[in-house]
């Protein structure tokens, strides 16, 4: 019994091992691991947003799929990356071409140079359908300079700079370092004619950016601007002059800026010795006949000067009402008869039968103490008075000072 059932067990043993066929019946492959043929590529890991000339982190990769998006392990295709969408004509840097790994390509060393909202990247290898990424964002790096993207133009003595000066922090890469929010300082770079930069000299950056309303007292040739802050290397701007004021002749009919010759004091029978020391200053009143907008102030002079000064538009009559505009304005004098006429620009908006002042304020470090304003005595103008400011306080006068104002309706 027992070498028949060993004998069984070998013959049972021995019968599963025979082919199919030798039983009658069809022959069946015996199943394998599943063939993936590559077909296209994808972005496994997109770009991130990144910092200019920084690599993109964390590392882009891209994958090798079949057609069932399934990686294709046993691929090493080489895959090249390139810039897609390309907002602001940046440059890809770094390792570009990669052979894929296990299927994937990874590239760790990525970097754009230029700031920029929208870039995407592509993807392509021979053979395969490409890919697109996902579109991000590239900011400045860190300020680590300055330049003028507005420059100093042309400008009359004692005039605004127009348009307004702009300043710029730059990252190394030459984008607008909007990051930085320092204080930008403008200077007198060359100074042909020892002129004095007014204004506000001093700024704090906006989004990288530093914006300037100046003027240069002095007529001159060559001039040059500095801009400097803390840590970062500072920049000269372009040449620009300062030009001479333009005097008009004496006039009594035409405003040179305005449109409509509203009040005028044409008596000119004396002339005060005005001082240039602080707080000192002289003023005149007087009564728009229409409203509408101040728009022109011209005052005589009589000495030969050439500088500066602070003109302001009060309300009321005299110097102590609300201020309604301050300018810095161009002083220019020649000896002369009559009188040599300085025209201001201003703009406030007056109203007729309303008592208004013009107060002028000399530069000291640019005017002769004393300088000459011209005068008509007794009082002539019904509409105003002419006045004083000294440090002890503000004074009537008994006469006028020879001015026009101009309006537009």
């Amino acid at each position: 019994m027992r070498g028949f059932a060993l004998s069984r067990w070998r013959f049972l043993s021995a019968a599963v091992a025979l082919p199919a066929a030798a039983c009658g019946g069809a022959t069946s492959p015996i199943p394998g691991p599943a063939s993936h043929t590559p077909a296209k590529l994808t972005f496994t890991v997109p770009p991130a947003a990144a910092i200019a000339g920084a690599a993109i982190s964390p590392a882009v990769t891209v994958a090798v799929q079949d057609s069932q998006e399934n990686t294709v392990t046993t691929d090493s295709t080489r895959i090249t990356v390139a810039i897609g969408t390309n907002p602001r004509s940046g440059t890809l840097s770094g390792t570009l071409t990669q052979s894929a790994v296990n299927g994937v390509a990874t590239f760790g060393n990525l970097s754009l140079d230029r700031a920029g909202t929208g870039y995407t990247l592509t993807a392509a290898a021979t053979g395969l359908t490409g890919a697109n990424s996902t579109p991000f964002n590239v900011t400045a790096a860190s300020a680590s300079t300055f330049i003028f993207t507005v420059q100093p133009s042309t400008a009359t003595a004692g005039a605004a700079i127009t348009p307004a000066i702009q300043v710029s922090a730059q990252d190394v890469f030459g984008n607008t370092a909007t990051g930085f929010t320092g204080t930008v300082t403008l200077a007198i770079g060359t100074n042909p004619a020892a002129g004095t930069l007014s204004g506000t000299t001093s700024v704090v950056a906006v989004g990288g950016v530093a914006d300037f309303a100046l003027s240069i007292d002095k007529q001159g040739t060559g001039y040059v601007l500095t801009a400097t802050a803390p840590g970062l290397n500072g920049a000269s701007s372009t040449v620009f002059n300062s030009t001479a004021f333009n005097i008009t002749a004496f006039d009594v009919t035409t405003c040179a800026i305005g449109i409509i010759l509203d009040q005028e004091q044409l008596v000119y029978d004396g002339g005060a010795s005005a001082r240039t020391l602080p707080g000192y200053s002289v003023w005149q009143s007087f009564t728009p006949g229409v409203s509408g907008t101040l728009t022109e102030i011209d005052m005589g002079f009589f000495n030969d000067m050439s500088g500066s000064g602070q003109l302001q538009v009060l309300s009321g009559d005299g110097s102590a009402g609300p201020v309604l505009q301050t300018l810095t304005v161009p002083v220019r004098g020649i000896t002369q008869s009559p009188v040599t006429w300085n025209a201001w620009a201003v703009s406030v908006s007056v109203t007729a039968g309303l008592r208004y002042t013009f107060r002028f304020t000399p530069n000291a470090a640019t005017l002769p103490d004393p300088y000459g304003v011209a005068l008509g005595s007794s009082n002539p103008y019904p509409g105003g008075v002419m006045g004083t400011d000294d440090p002890s306080g503000s004074y009537r006068t008994d006469f006028d000072a020879v001015f026009r104002t101009c309006l537009s309706r």
